[in-house]
């Protein structure tokens, strides 16, 4: 048994007849712990020239993520690879080593393992991912969701060896394709005489500078001494014949029959040499008939084998589809664990899946983005901070307030990259505070009394579109007009300097259009400082202020305040500014504390 899993894996073989050969395949599982509902099956299915043991880190990464809670994990040794074996076909077709074949091959054994023809979750690298394309396309009711990593589909790699890629730059940096698919007995004959280095050059040659001479042995041993049998040789070598024919015929006969898209939710991984030569998102998405989500995983230095040099973000990503890529009835099984009421912080609330598309997302298939989105935070956010969504679940404790500009390009959360419960939010057109608007005055009151945050913010951002209309001239939009007519009066009187030769240079204009992106970034940020001023001179922060200089002054009057159960905050009011151009939020140095209390309340006395 291999050291390079955990004990949770177990071996599994499985010997059956199919294509006319004997077929037995080897591979791992690992069984869930507790099982609600429909069994979930996660397929991993490693490509050329390695076996099982690619997937060893990211079985790892899987195991501390916690899907081994609840899933079925199923990692196979392709039908002739490592511990599996199969023979070539009789007949010289290599049909036995098609991808439709090999599909089949792995469903016997997966029916085996997890019986009752369960749902699916494929993730494949390499010709591992050709195998999970083809099970996709042909085991459409099987196949909740694909996850293919570092490739593009077959025929595509074909086309582009030519004289005219690069003098046929392609075709050498791909020359395995050409001689790997050779009759025999050229390549049997060439490789068998020095497997070891034939393939340790190989992944040498495949991997990125990082990861060069980093594989651990037992894994690099096992890639390299399964060709040692000649009967794993062979059947890689069918594996090549095959793409390079059998293959090929499904594939475009698929395509004459329009049947090349997947139904599926489709992932596609891949690295940075991939995407220089492909456009790898694009390639996917004409080939997906739902969701289809492509990344580059690790870097420039990162090469081929995603699965051992980007375990972590590989894992990550695997994840993703696993959550949010399952059909209708794994739904059943999420939605009990995402319901759960027991709001035990240490408890995960496991993974959830999206729903089937119907009624209003059937008919709207962006909302179904939104749904996606949310099945992915919500599994993001469990695997990062597990329990994190059930501790807040009970009560809020955020350190700020936002009062910001309800502008798309501006989300909170986002711009900060702040967890769930760290700011409560107020949006509005241009980011304003108005005595006479009671749902402001109340998200204020409500943060500063009831949830005792400690640090007001108030952003806002150049190229508004609020303040923008506050420049052009007054509209027919009663509505808007009446919002917006702070930020004009503030427009008008302002003695700030660029502001003033903004007014100049469009005095004499009869009508004023609204400024695209060159409004005065002064107009922006005077409208923020006008917020700040008039939120300090709110009655909520005012009477917090002021409970925090008494608690703070000792004497009589500190020990009754410090009976309270809570303690008083000191409380500050800051204004800021995002720039929409750069992603970067600047403070305007307009920070108010307690100290500002102590002198506008002295300064009114003397007045007195």
């Amino acid at each position: 048994m291999s050291t390079l899993f955990s004990e949770a894996f177990k071996p599994v073989s499985h010997a059956f007849h199919a294509d006319s050969v004997d077929v037995s395949i080897f591979g791992l599982h690992a069984a869930p712990q507790k099982i609600v509902g429909t069994p979930k099956v996660l397929l991993l299915l490693h490509g050329y020239p390695q076996n099982h043991t690619l997937w060893h880190l990211v079985a790892a990464e899987l195991e501390t993520a916690g899907i081994l809670t609840d899933w079925h994990v199923l990692i196979p040794d392709l039908p002739g690879y490592g511990s599996s074996k199969k023979l070539a076909s009789d007949d010289g077709t290599h049909a036995a080593h098609s991808k439709r074949a090999v599909t089949n091959d792995l469903l016997v054994w997966t029916d085996h393992v997890v019986p009752g023809e369960k749902k699916l979750v494929v993730v494949g690298h390499d010709r591992g991912a050709r195998v999970g394309y083809r099970m996709a396309k042909d085991h459409r009711s099987r196949v909740a969701g694909l996850c293919v990593q570092d490739i593009v589909p077959t025929k595509m790699v074909y086309e582009r060896m030519k004289y005219e890629t690069g003098r046929h730059s392609e075709t050498f940096g791909m020359y395995h394709w050409i001689f790997l698919a050779l009759p025999p007995p050229i390549p049997e004959t060439l490789i068998n005489a020095s497997s070891d280095a034939y393939f340790t050059a190989t992944i040498d040659s495949w991997t990125g500078p990082r990861f060069k001479g980093k594989y651990v042995k037992e894994a690099m041993d096992s890639w390299v001494q399964q060709y040692r049998d000649p009967k794993v040789v062979e059947a890689s070598l069918e594996d090549y014949r095959a793409g390079a024919s059998i293959d090929l015929d499904d594939d475009e006969r698929d395509e004459r029959e329009g049947k090349e898209k997947v139904d599926c939710p489709l992932l596609s991984l891949s690295s940075y040499f991939l995407e220089k030569r492909y456009d790898v998102k694009a390639v996917w998405e004409k080939l997906g008939r739902g969701t289809v989500e492509a990344y580059r995983v690790g870097d420039e230095e990162t090469g081929h084998f995603l699965p051992v040099e980007a375990a972590e973000d590989t894992a990550r990503r695997m994840v993703d589809v696993k959550n949010s890529h399952l059909e209708d009835q794994l739904e059943k099984d999420e939605a009990i664990l995402a319901t759960s009421t027991s709001y035990t912080p240490t408890a995960t609330l496991g993974f959830a899946s999206v729903p089937t598309a119907t009624g209003v997302f059937k008919q709207f298939p962006e909302l179904q983005e939104l749904i996606v989105g949310n099945r992915r935070f919500r599994n993001e956010t469990e695997t990062e901070h597990p329990g994190e969504i059930q501790e807040l679940a009970q009560a809020q404790h955020p350190k700020f307030a936002y009062l910001g500009c309800a502008d798309s390009r501006v989300p909170a959360t986002t711009i900060f990259d702040a967890d769930i419960g760290d700011l409560f939010v107020h949006r509005n057109v241009g980011n304003q505070y108005a005595v006479d608007d009671l749902n402001s005055q109340t998200v204020i009151s409500y943060a500063v009394e009831h949830l005792l945050v400690s640090h007001i913010i108030v952003m806002g951002h150049y190229a508004c579109g609020a303040v923008q209309a506050a420049i052009a001239s007054v509209s027919k939009e009663v509505n808007k007009d009446n919002w917006i007519s702070p930020i004009r009066r503030l427009f008008d009187t302002s003695n700030r300097s660029e502001i003033v030769e903004f007014r100049k240079a469009h005095a004499d204009d009869e009508t004023v259009a609204a400024p695209n992106q060159t409004e005065p970034a002064a107009l922006v940020e005077e409208n923020v400082a006008i917020t700040v001023s008039s939120l300090a001179a709110d009655e909520s922060v005012r009477k917090m202020w002021e409970e925090w200089i008494i608690s703070n002054a000792g004497g009589a009057e500190k020990a009754k305040r410090s009976s309270s159960e809570k303690e008083v905050p000191e409380l500050y009011i800051h204004g800021m500014v995002y720039d929409v151009a750069t992603g970067l939020v600047t403070d305007l140095g307009l920070s108010l504390g307690p100290s500002h209390f102590i002198v506008s309340s002295n300064e009114g006395h003397e007045e007195e």
